[in-house]
């Protein structure tokens, strides 16, 4: 990740592999220079890339697979966090979290970091910031963001405060949604796969535990949009708009083309949404 000062044009590199070396990186089986070979993977590749956490004024990201040796330098399958200017600490990021099956999702291609995670808004219990976070082995992960780890430093591995297996089944590659109902003030979480679509309302328990509820599910989708209490998501030949609260449908239009990696953006009070065919198609929302 490189980051740049507009004022004076000044760069600061952050990378996740070899991470004490703030440098861009060379193919130094070419030309001579800095380099991680033969490291070469645990990319920043999520559709949003890289996330503003208010909350601590810091930039946020997940990695997909590659080598998880904190010692070396080296972060792969992590959340980690980041100075807006892209420097972290002594060579490490600031904060960072890591599941406990690292190595397991390294050998079967389950990158963490095949979405971004998701800020949530301010909530009451024991974790007042909190964060979601997929990933392609189908488990959506709430964070601390005071704490990734919850383990106080950098390289610790584990300490999510709660975890579910994706109500639909499938791989998750693309960001959760993120609502907040005007009408109780409750926190909702959207996420869509190849598999299918899903509502879901957080929870904290008495004790001040943090959970996610069920409360819809319906067929697959792109990265899903909220607006007006409508979650916007399209498909191949379909584009829908479903209520965030219960999944009805409120809305659909078919005359989109087929959809692999297209998601529906809102600009100026206007639905846009691209498809395969190349054609951009536009509607004016409610």
């Amino acid at each position: 990740i490189t980051a740049i000062n507009l004022s004076d044009g000044t760069q600061k590199v952050f990378n996740t592999l070899c991470s004490n070396q703030t440098v861009h990186f060379i193919d130094s089986r070419s030309t001579a220079g800095p380099d991680c070979y033969p490291i070469t993977t645990s990319a920043i590749w999520a559709r949003p890339g890289v996330i503003y956490d208010p909350y601590h004024d810091r930039i946020l990201m997940a990695t997909g697979n590659g080598n998880f040796q904190p010692a070396n330098f080296m972060w792969g399958d992590t959340v980690f966090s980041l100075n807006p200017d892209g420097s972290g600490a002594g060579g490490s990021p600031l904060d960072s979290y890591t599941p406990d099956n690292y190595q397991y999702l390294q050998d079967a291609d389950l990158d963490l970091g095949s979405t971004a995670p998701a800020i949530l808004p301010p909530v009451s219990g024991k974790y007042p910031h909190l964060t979601v976070q997929g990933g392609k082995d189908g488990l959506l992960r709430l964070i601390n963001l005071d704490q990734l780890s919850g383990q106080a430093g950098v390289g610790h591995t584990g300490g999510e405060v709660f975890s579910m297996p994706v109500p639909m089944g499938g791989q998750i590659h693309t960001q959760p949604a993120v609502w907040t109902n005007p009408t109780n003030h409750s926190t909702w979480v959207f996420v869509t796969d190849y598999t299918g679509s899903a509502g879901l309302q957080l929870s904290i328990s008495p004790a001040g535990d943090p959970s996610l509820a069920t409360k819809w599910t319906d067929d697959w989708g792109s990265s899903p949009l909220v607006a007006n209490g409508v979650v916007f998501i399209a498909r191949s030949g379909m584009i829908t708009g479903l209520d965030a609260t219960d999944g009805s449908v409120l809305w659909s239009d078919n005359r989109v083309g087929p959809i692999h990696w297209e998601s529906p953006i809102i600009v100026n009070g206007k639905l846009y949404i691209t498809d395969q065919s190349g054609n951009l198609t536009a509607y004016s929302l409610p």
